[in-house]
């Protein structure tokens, strides 16, 4: 996988120095999505989007899809369930439209993958060569006895095309802006970690990753000041009494089944009563 992270890594690079020599504007979030949705591609579905290298309607479709998805969360009203309200509403009329593209997307990744599914226990693929198809999906596929029709495995991969590049978009995008506001010397150690270990490589191994301590502990500090995502749903399957914590409400606090709980952690990673100088982005913390 690292190699199918360092591909992707090389055609940003290539693409970012071109911009530099025009003096050209840059995105880096845009940027950072369209990376991460092309090693996304590769690594769970063996499929090249070329995101870095042209405009992706992929990109632009996940980012109104996530819009929605939070707006909907936050909605004391399920609009989105009003009769033929993805025909009429324009908001849900793109929304079903950014669904069905993603959706077939999807459906044709895992059709293709079928049509050369060759089955086999989980020992054996563990112990199987790789070959040039490493993907997810790949092992799914050919994983004895699993669904491939099922919605819940569709679900789950269109999470992970979805979410999974997105969020670490973003971590790389917020690393960027902490390291850009603070101390430029905390760059320059950083860039000098990963040249150490870089020294006579063109691209890192799996263990070389974890040699550079200061690169990661920035990518963390980053996490922390900015996490994805910066909130946590989840519903009470049953009912349920919570301990009082520092509520102050002596009896704890009673949850009904249903309840959908929200859980900060923006606001955990930035309290006072947990870190020193909490707004401040500085990696060395760690």
């Amino acid at each position: 996988m690292i190699d199918i992270f360092a591909d992707s890594a090389d055609r940003l690079a290539d693409d970012l120095m071109l911009k530099s020599q025009t003096k050209e504007t840059v995105e880096m979030e845009e940027r950072f999505c369209s990376v991460t949705l092309d090693i996304i591609g590769k690594a769970v579905f063996n499929y090249d989007f070329g995101s870095v290298t042209k405009e992706s309607p992929i990109v632009k479709a996940v980012y109104r899809v996530l819009r929605e998805a939070e707006h909907r969360s936050s909605s004391f009203i399920p609009y989105w369930n009003l009769p033929y309200a993805d025909q009429w509403m324009g908001g849900q009329v793109e929304f079903r439209k950014d669904m069905e593209m993603l959706d077939n997307i999807l459906v044709g990744l895992i059709n293709r993958a079928v049509e050369t599914r060759n089955e086999a226990s989980v020992e054996e693929l563990e112990e199987r060569e790789v070959g040039e198809d490493p993907s997810l999906l790949r092992f799914l596929c050919d994983m004895r006895g699993e669904d491939l029709t099922s919605k819940v495995l569709r679900d789950d991969l269109m999470t992970m095309l979805i979410a999974g590049h997105e969020t670490t978009a973003a971590m790389l995008t917020w690393t960027v802006f902490g390291l850009s506001e603070s101390d430029p010397g905390l760059t320059k150690e950083i860039q000098a970690e990963v040249r150490t270990v870089m020294a006579g490589k063109d691209r890192p191994t799996y263990d070389d990753v974890f040699k550079m301590k200061k690169l990661r502990f920035a990518l963390i500090e980053a996490l922390r000041l900015y996490p994805e995502p910066p909130v946590l749903i989840r519903r009470a399957r049953e009912e349920d009494t919570l301990p009082a914590g520092g509520s102050g409400l002596g009896g704890g606090v009673k949850v009904l089944r249903g309840t959908d709980i929200f859980i900060s952690t923006w606001n955990l990673h930035r309290a006072p009563e947990y870190w020193e100088d909490p707004e401040k982005y500085d990696p060395t913390r760690w």
